[in-house]
């Protein structure tokens, strides 16, 4: 007689503690974004690039990590994803801090989007 038994591991463990951050998250940003537009200084705009970049982050890992299983792909594949998903949202934050140190900024970057 086979068994079979589906376990499921948890990379980070608490997943209370991850739900409860990501909902934090969302409510800050539903502050971030128009204090950003009220108030676009160095700082909120790098508040805000934070908490975009972060939000994006855990969307995007929950995702591989639903998508990307060790029982298709084997082990090192997920790994490489995850690993992928950090590199991209490593950059897509510096970019954004770039990008408001150097140039217009996220707040002023929409807003003349929306003149055209």
């Amino acid at each position: 007689k086979v068994q079979h038994s589906i376990s499921r591991c948890s990379s980070s463990g608490d997943h209370v503690r991850l739900w409860t951050a990501e909902r934090v998250l969302s409510v800050t940003l539903l502050a971030a974004i128009p204090a950003a537009f009220f108030m676009p200084t160095i700082p909120v705009e790098t508040f805000l690039a934070l908490t975009l970049t972060v939000h994006g982050h855990w969307g995007i890992e929950a995702l591989v990590h639903d998508y990307v299983r060790p029982s298709v792909f084997g082990d090192i594949i997920p790994k490489l994803s995850v690993a992928i998903v950090y590199g991209i949202s490593v950059v897509t934050f510096g970019s954004l801090c770039y990008f408001i140190f150097t140039d217009v900024g996220i707040v002023n970057a929409v807003s003349m989007l929306w003149k055209l």
